[in-house]
C-alpha cells in the first residue's frame, strides 16, 4: 500500500493535539484523527502504530514545548528569579493546554509514556537552576519540592479551584520566594 502523502506525522500530532484540547484524551481516537486530515483510518498507521503511540507522540511534543519554555525561562538573571520565571513558564504551558498539561502530568500507562531522555531534558533547566542555590546531594529533593509547590498551584488554577478570590499566581509566587528565603536566597521580589 503507498504511503499517503498528504499527511505527515507533525500533521497527525497537530490533529490528535486539537482533538485532546477540543474533547479529551478519549476523543482522540484514530479515526477522528483521519477525518480531521481528510484520510482513511489506515494512512494514520504508516506515522504512528497505535493509538497509545499517537499519544506517546502527542506527550513527547508537549514535553518538548515545556522544556523550550522551561529553558527560556532560565535566562530570566539570577537563580532566584529564574525559578520565578521558570513557575510563570510552566503555569503559561498548563494554561495554555490545560488536557495536554493533564495527559503529560496525569497518570500514564507504560505504553504512552515519552522516552525517557525526553522527560529528563524537561526537568533539566530546573535542576541546574537549583543547582546554583544548593549543594550537589540537595538538588533533587529541592526540586521535586519547588516542583510540587509550583504544580499544585497551577493544577488548582487551571481546575479554577481558588474560589476565595485573591491572585494565586501571586500567592505562587510568595510561595516561591518563601522557600527561596528557606534556602537562604533572599532577593529583591521588585527585582523579578
Amino acid at each position: 500500500m503507498p504511503h499517503n502523502p498528504r499527511i505527515s506525522l507533525d500533521a497527525v500530532l497537530a490533529a490528535a493535539r486539537d482533538l485532546l484540547e477540543t474533547r479529551g484524551a478519549e476523543g482522540v481516537t484514530m479515526r477522528e484523527v483521519a477525518r480531521r486530515l481528510g484520510v482513511s483510518a489506515p494512512s494514520l498507521y504508516f506515522h504512528v502504530e497505535s493509538r497509545d503511540d499517537l499519544l506517546r507522540g502527542v506527550i513527547t511534543a508537549g514535553l518538548r514545548e515545556l522544556e523550550a519554555g522551561q529553558v527560556a525561562a532560565t535566562t530570566a538573571g539570577s537563580p532566584g528569579a529564574a525559578l520565578h520565571a521558570l513557575a510563570d513558564a510552566y503555569l503559561a504551558f498548563a494554561s495554555a493546554n490545560p488536557a495536554l498539561y493533564s495527559l503529560i502530568m496525569g497518570p500514564c500507562p507504560e505504553e504512552r509514556m515519552a522516552d525517557g531522555e525526553v522527560a529528563a531534558a524537561a526537568s533539566a533547566p530546573l535542576l541546574r537552576t537549583v543547582g546554583e542555590i544548593v549543594p550537589p546531594g540537595r538538588v533533587l529533593a529541592i526540586s521535586q519540592v519547588f516542583w510540587a509547590l509550583v504544580h499544585g498551584f497551577t493544577s488548582l488554577i487551571i481546575a479554577e479551584q481558588f474560589r476565595l478570590g485573591g491572585d494565586p499566581p501571586a500567592a505562587m509566587h510568595e510561595a516561591v520566594d518563601l522557600l527561596l528565603a528557606g534556602l537562604g536566597v533572599v532577593e529583591d521580589p521588585r527585582s523579578r
